[in-house]
């Protein structure tokens, strides 16, 4: 060997998963391509001056999602699962934003976002069976996820949520304590 190169440390995935891992990215990319350039050259219709900046980034999240999704399962991995949840609930979101109209943005959905740690861990939980790992993460986020969705959806006043807020996080953190105290 010569000086200075490094030794490559054997991969822990097998020949048969790093296939499938990387033909899932090449058809991910594929797709991708295939709907922009659709989008692009008017054989999907989508509303709007510019549809296909507005579809863009929901089309990478989606394309990221589903090689998220085939990686999670080729190789058992549930971190790659929570992101491949993530990214498709952003990418729902994205395409909500841009499509619904009547003024409703980002402004309005953005709360989905919060929702999306709460459904991804969800997701984990039951694919690896490791409830307790992710109930937090699924009660705090879920449940500020819905608070805001109060002021965002059904504008309701800050001045309400906000102090909803503080109320619940303060609960949760006296429930975890004495939950804590007696392990």
């Amino acid at each position: 060997m010569r000086e200075g190169a490094t030794v490559r440390e054997p991969s822990i995935l097998s020949k048969k998963q790093i296939f499938w891992s990387r033909v899932s990215l090449g058809a991910a990319a594929v797709l991708l391509g295939l709907f922009l350039l659709l989008v692009e050259a008017g054989a999907i219709k989508l509303p709007g001056e510019s549809p296909f900046l507005k579809v863009l980034p929901s089309a990478v999240l989606f394309a990221a999602a589903a090689v998220c999704l085939s990686w999670a399962f080729i190789q058992d991995n549930t971190l790659t699962l929570w992101f491949a949840i993530i990214f498709a609930i952003s990418a729902c979101v994205s395409f909500l934003a841009g499509f619904t109209g009547e003024g409703r943005g980002y402004g309005f959905y953005y709360p989905i976002y919060l929702f999306a740690a709460a459904a991804a861990s969800l997701v984990t939980a039951v694919y690896s069976g490791k409830w307790r790992d992710h109930l937090k993460i699924i009660v705090v986020f879920g449940g500020l996820a819905v608070l805001f969705m109060l002021q965002a959806m059904l504008n309701v006043s800050w001045w309400v949520v906000l102090p909803l807020v503080v109320l619940f996080l303060g609960g949760c953190m006296i429930v975890w304590a004495v939950l804590r105290r007696r392990e």
